[in-house]
């Protein structure tokens, strides 16, 4: 079975995903042939100028062997440049082979509102299930990669981290880094500002984006990891992956965190639900090993086999 995945490659970490991704049956391959942020925001501008013209010369390499492909994944993210007109999507359901399954990953919380037009060209999917909910769509869960998990026998620098863009979280970070700082505690917390103007404390405050490699450095310096869901998030963020996968404690404003098969009150404090005054007891207990069983169920390869098995099964 031959499978296609198209996503946005415009900067080092959706790089990085894409690394990960490719197998010998699997071509990963960027939405378009500029591949940096400059290059995203002048096909935006090409293509608002220009709403009516073919914007296929723009496409990537995937284009040249389409029919080839028995599944063809699309991750939201190619939306950024040309969300009206769904142009990518309309090109492949025109020039696929007749019983290639396309389906169009969420792997974000859908922000606008879902273009209904989409369910009648391709099955659609989301890691959140209140916008599977909302939207009648279908659900695969979030996925990272079992090639992360290896980071023992790290020297631990930081008992907190988080690094992210700001998205509204600022108040309840800094709540959470001063519990810290007043235990004693070591944190690295760094945020991006959402605009220019934004206001984020010198200490938090970094001005661009770091590598994935150096956050995934800095993972295994760390004991918890920090996780805060922006305001209307259900499904978990890759930070609850990077702690299981990583054997890292996680801090997270989750509830429904506590329903998932990988939930251990000793690996995991739920703001909200577990009292502050338990927080030193949370960090000073053992972190409990989970199932391999369990941690494979969010693995790349798992959420994979789930689409294969989609495609077979609804053919």
């Amino acid at each position: 079975m031959e499978i296609l995945i198209i996503k946005s490659d415009r900067n080092n970490f959706e790089r990085y995903f894409i690394g990960k991704m490719k197998k010998s049956h699997v071509c990963v391959q960027g939405a378009y042939k500029i591949h940096t942020n400059i290059g995203y925001k002048l096909i935006n501008g090409f293509i608002k100028k220009f709403n009516n013209f073919d914007i296929s010369f723009l496409f990537g390499k995937w284009i040249k062997n389409l029919k080839k492909y028995d599944i063809i994944i699309i991750f939201d993210k190619i939306f950024e440049i040309d969300i009206k007109s769904l142009r990518i999507i309309d090109y492949i359901c025109e020039n696929k082979k007749n019983d290639c399954k396309v389906i169009l990953w969420y792997w974000n919380i859908i922000m606008k509102p879902l273009d209904e037009t989409l369910k009648d060209k391709v099955d659609i999917f989301s890691f959140d299930l209140r916008d599977c909910i909302k939207y009648k769509i279908f659900y695969n869960n979030q996925f990272y990669f079992l090639t992360n998990s290896n980071f023992e026998n790290k020297i631990i620098l930081y008992d907190l981290f988080f690094i992210g863009k700001n998205k509204q979280r600022i108040k309840e970070i800094e709540f959470i880094d001063e519990k810290f700082i007043k235990m004693g505690l070591r944190t690295y917390i760094k945020l991006l500002r959402d605009h220019k103007d934004e206001y984020i404390l010198e200490k938090f405050h970094i001005k661009s984006k770091a590598k994935y490699k150096t956050i995934l450095k800095l993972v295994s310096q760390s004991f918890c990891i920090l996780e805060i869901l922006q305001e209307n998030q259900y499904g978990m963020s890759l930070r609850s992956l990077e702690a299981l996968f990583c054997k890292k404690k996680l801090i997270t404003n989750n509830k429904s965190i506590i329903n998932e098969d990988f939930y251990n009150r000793n690996n995991i404090f739920i703001i909200g639900i577990d009292s502050w005054n338990n927080l030193k007891c949370f960090l000073d207990s053992p972190l409990v090993e989970i199932s391999n069983d369990i941690v494979k169920k969010y693995s790349y390869e798992n959420w994979l086999q789930y689409f294969i098995d989609w495609g077979i099964n609804n053919e």
